[in-house]
Order: structure tokens, then C-alpha cells, then sequence
């Protein structure tokens, strides 16, 4: 079951450039599609829909990983978006620390 999703993540990342800019912010399309379908289903029209859209996987395909490049911010309707996803993920992933006495 773990490989197949795997593969299925692989093939969607493959031909969709949302699911690979969701990739290089660490962000996972599929976990998305699954958890939050409506916005998933939103950010995807968007990205269809797109007039930079060519623009948009020549810049993959030439940096791809390069996080240093943020051209695609100022062309990508779905920019703000996943810029929140991204911030939203590095938080919980950083945890509380917080210090709680009464505890213990």
C-alpha cells in the first residue's frame, strides 16, 4: 500500500507543477488532496488555469530544488497560498516550547 502511494505521488509530481512546487517547500500534494480536498481542488484549477503555466515548468525544470530562486512568486497565482501552507508546516513541525510547572 506504502508503495503504491508512493508511486502515485511520484506520477502526480511528474506531470503537475503544483505538486512539484508543493515538493521543493517540503509541502505533500497528496497528504493535501486527501486532507483539505476543497482547497486542494482550488490551488489545482488555479494552476490549470494559469497563463504562466509554460513559464512556470520551464522554471521548474531549470531549478528545480533551488530554493534560493523565488521568480516563481511573482508570477504563481498560487503563491500566497503555499507560501502560508509552507510557514503553516514549519511551525508544527517546531513544536511548542512552552513550560508548564504545575506539570511536573
Amino acid at each position: 500500500m506504502l508503495e503504491q502511494n508512493q508511486s502515485h505521488r511520484s506520477e502526480v509530481g511528474d506531470t503537475n507543477p503544483l505538486a512539484r512546487r508543493m515538493t521543493e517547500l517540503d509541502l505533500d500534494f497528496y497528504e493535501l488532496s486527501l486532507g483539505e480536498a476543497a482547497l486542494s481542488g482550488y490551488l489545482q484549477r488555479r494552476c490549470v488555469l494559469c497563463a504562466k503555466r509554460t513559464h512556470c515548468l520551464e522554471d521548474i525544470a531549470r531549478h528545480s530544488c533551488d530554493r534560493v530562486r523565488h521568480g516563481w512568486l511573482n508570477y504563481c497565482p498560487n503563491s500566497s497560498a503555499l507560501e502560508r501552507l509552507a510557514a503553516q508546516r514549519r511551525r508544527t513541525l517546531v513544536g511548542a516550547k512552552c513550560y508548564f510547572p504545575y506539570l511536573g
